[in-house]
């Protein structure tokens, strides 16, 4: 790995080492990840462990190679994988932030949710000490 950026991923890689092998709570910090789920009518809210105290967006310079849009506060990261009529289709959902819980508009035939499921692209939703989402998957109807 040799980032242009090499403070942002030493900072992270110190505050994880702090929190996970030193056990030091307030000095370190853990990366955000996915905890629970519900869904709500046409909606998925998503809980989070390691928050502290909030889920932040925080613009970067990684290039949106998906080209998931461009207006400010956009969610970046999020696709969800829909089926019907025995074809499947990706969607970028409309996501929004609520408190310390993403809520997310799922569309007709969602199946899959994933989060920063793909080789390299755009992401930017942290917790309250700058520490990214952890890539995840949800499987909505699960056989």
């Amino acid at each position: 790995m040799h980032p242009a950026d090499k403070r942002t991923p030493g900072t992270r890689i110190a505050l994880n080492l702090l929190s996970k092998i030193y056990g030091l709570k307030d000095d370190g910090a853990a990366d955000m990840c996915l905890r629970t789920y519900r869904k709500e009518d046409a909606k998925l809210i998503l809980s989070f462990s390691n928050t502290y105290g909030c889920v932040n967006i925080l613009e970067n310079k990684l290039l949106d190679i998906r080209r998931e849009g461009t207006q400010m506060g956009h969610l970046y990261g999020f696709e969800v994988i829909c089926q019907g009529a025995g074809s499947e289709e990706s969607v970028i959902p409309e996501a929004v932030i609520q408190g310390d819980e993403i809520v997310l508009k799922l569309p007709d035939g969602a199946a899959v949710v994933r989060y920063a499921f793909f080789n390299y692209g755009k992401v930017n939703i942290y917790n309250g000490k700058d520490m990214p989402l952890r890539p995840f998957i949800i499987c909505l109807n699960p056989k």
